[in-house]
């Protein structure tokens, strides 16, 4: 485990998630948590894309009150598909044993990713094992589900919009 400080002073805490070298993640921990989201970087599933794309992320999400674990997983030359679906289940189930020892507030968990890790923050958050977790049903994502756009919207729809 690496504990090291950001530019900024966020304690950053490299922690495995599992038995491979590419199951770890960062958590940071905001000074009054609004919940915590987990973040999965892109690039091309390349292999030679890391964490480290979307550390500035997880930092500014920390600094505005939200605790953050921001995953690795194997990709590319270093896992198959099915790796890389499992190890983001893996890391995903693994913020309950975050929470127990670094006591983290999961009464909202987000997921955020981007470029391919959009596509796998998608598919995680249609698990059932995620979604029946909080007492719901898989739902899709707001950026894919139209019909709930005007929820997730921060701006009023146009003339003839719904």
């Amino acid at each position: 485990m690496r504990h090291s400080p950001t530019s900024a002073g966020v304690q950053v805490r490299r922690l495995p998630y599992g038995f491979s070298p590419h199951h770890v993640g960062e958590l940071r921990q905001a000074e009054s948590s609004r919940g915590i989201v987990m973040i999965l970087h892109g690039g091309f599933w390349r292999s030679h894309r890391t964490l480290d794309m979307t550390a500035p992320m997880a930092e500014a999400l920390t600094l505005r009150g939200f605790d953050t674990w921001n995953v690795e997983y194997r990709r590319g030359s270093r896992g198959t598909w099915s790796e890389t679906l499992s190890d983001v289940a893996a890391a995903f189930d693994h913020i309950e044993a975050l929470a127990d020892e670094y006591s983290l507030n999961t009464e909202r968990i987000l997921l955020f990713g981007h470029s391919a890790g959009g596509h796998l923050a998608a598919w995680c958050a249609g698990r059932s094992a995620t979604a029946s977790r909080h007492g719901a049903t898989p739902p899709l994502s707001p950026f894919t589900d139209w019909s709930q756009r005007a929820r997730y919207s921060t701006s009023p729809p146009g003339p003839g919009k719904g």
